[in-house]
């Protein structure tokens, strides 16, 4: 599973402290280990055709996309935010 995170991605999250960027990386990591392992929560985003959302932790959520280039298949990581913000 390959991860290609977008500009607004990489810029919100250097924002954010080392803790939190430590545990983005760890979600993206468990992501592309087990997509359907339970913690990951791996989920469609209701309305919004091609879009997921995965768990970072209890209150916040890696807005993915499903995409396809010339190498194949990959997850555009959108944007990361609170649960209720990016549903």
């Amino acid at each position: 599973m390959r991860f290609k995170p977008s500009r607004r991605f990489r810029s919100k999250l250097r924002m954010q402290s080392t803790s939190f960027q430590n545990r983005a990386a760890k979600a993206l990591k468990n992501l592309g280990l087990n997509p359907r392992s339970k913690g990951v929560n791996l989920e469609p985003v209701r309305g919004r055709k091609g879009y997921y959302t995965s768990r970072i932790s209890r209150s916040h959520r890696l807005l993915l996309r499903q995409c396809e280039d010339e190498n194949g298949d990959f997850w555009l990581v959108v944007d990361f935010g609170t649960h209720d913000k990016t549903y």
